[in-house]
C-alpha cells in the first residue's frame, strides 16, 4: 500500500504508518501518519496546527485539520482530526 501526505508519496523503507480511526456513529475520522525518517519540507509545511491538509493511502484520500505534528521514538508524526474521504 502507497502512503501519502500533502501530495508526496511516504517512502516504504521509511516503515510508514498510517492509521485511520472512525468512532462509532460517527462519519469523520481521525489519522495518524507517521514516517521513521523525518517528512519532507512540503509534507512538514502540510502538518501545520490548524491547517487542513490531505492524506491518502490505498487509493482513498481523506482530507481534515491538523491538530498535532512532532517526532516520537524516531518517528515523524501528523495527526490529523475529523478527516473525511475526498471524492
Amino acid at each position: 500500500m502507497s502512503i501519502y501526505l500533502a501530495g508526496e508519496l511516504i517512502p516504504a523503507a521509511n516503515l510508514p504508518d498510517f492509521k485511520a480511526v472512525i468512532n462509532r456513529g460517527e462519519t469523520k475520522f481521525k489519522i495518524v501518519v507517521s514516517s521513521k525518517a523525518m517528512f519532507t519540507a512540503a509534507q512538514i509545511a502540510a502538518c501545520v496546527l490548524g491547517s487542513t491538509t490531505t492524506a491518502g493511502a490505498g487509493g482513498v484520500s481523506y482530507s481534515g485539520t491538523v491538530t498535532g505534528f512532532g517526532c516520537r521514538e524516531g518517528y515523524s508524526i501528523c495527526q490529523i482530526d475529523e478527516a473525511e474521504v475526498v471524492v
